[in-house]
């Protein structure tokens, strides 16, 4: 393809010059680095402790902070004294708990117990909840005090299929998959005879209702 270029010379001259396609695509698509780089720390937001690298342009985060991976649970109530029997008890589970720890007594179990992460764990102290412990190693005395680990982090479940009656009469089987996370774990164990079954009850429950008030062919 060939281009007519006109100059401001006195002359007047025309000059030709070839160029192709090619070319021009070409120089249309040469990318600077450094105005690359600029363009995207502008565009990019940085927030917290992100940076772009100077060198690479990989921007990098650090990782994050405790309480953004789970919020903490941790609590501890007072309960009330129950005199010399209770400070009997306690003083006595405590020396078990402490021949626990040694590895050869293997009949006494081990007053230390590990709360995994995306867990929370509960104590009750002769059948009252008077702790909850976030994610770590914990003490419980082994003859006044019993521990729970609750699941809090994302969790699915699948719905068995049922069969449906829409309003106009229509009868369908409906499949679906609930996702659920616990956030009150002393109200799901303690409140809740079986939260598994309880959800999966409601949800079915749920689901016949909104499917009877609509028709097969709403959107």
């Amino acid at each position: 393809m060939s281009q007519q270029l006109y100059t401001d010379s006195p002359n007047q001259d025309y000059v030709t010059t070839q160029t192709s396609d090619t070319v021009n695509d070409i120089d249309d698509n040469e990318v600077d680095i450094e105005s690359t780089k600029k363009r995207v720390k502008a565009s990019v937001p940085i927030t917290g402790s992100s940076k772009i690298n100077d060198k690479t342009g990989i921007i990098t985060r650090a990782p994050k902070l405790k309480d953004d991976m789970q919020p903490s649970f941790a609590f501890e109530w007072e309960i009330p004294d129950n005199g010399a029997y209770r400070s009997l008890v306690d003083c006595f589970g405590s020396f078990v708990g402490a021949l626990g720890v040694i590895s050869c007594c293997r009949c006494i179990p081990n007053p230390y117990k590990s709360v995994v992460q995306g867990s929370v764990g509960l104590i009750t102290k002769f059948g009252q909840v008077y702790k909850a412990a976030d994610p770590g190693l914990i003490k419980v005395n082994p003859l006044t005090e019993k521990f729970y680990s609750v699941n809090v982090r994302l969790q699915t479940m699948e719905i068995p299929g049922q069969n449906c009656l829409t309003k106009d009469n229509v009868s369908i089987v409906l499949t679906s998959v609930l996702y659920f996370q616990i956030f009150e774990p002393y109200t799901a164990y303690f409140l809740v005879q079986n939260i598994i079954s309880t959800l999966r009850e409601r949800t079915q429950t749920t689901l016949r209702q909104v499917i009877g008030a609509r028709n097969l062919q709403d959107n």
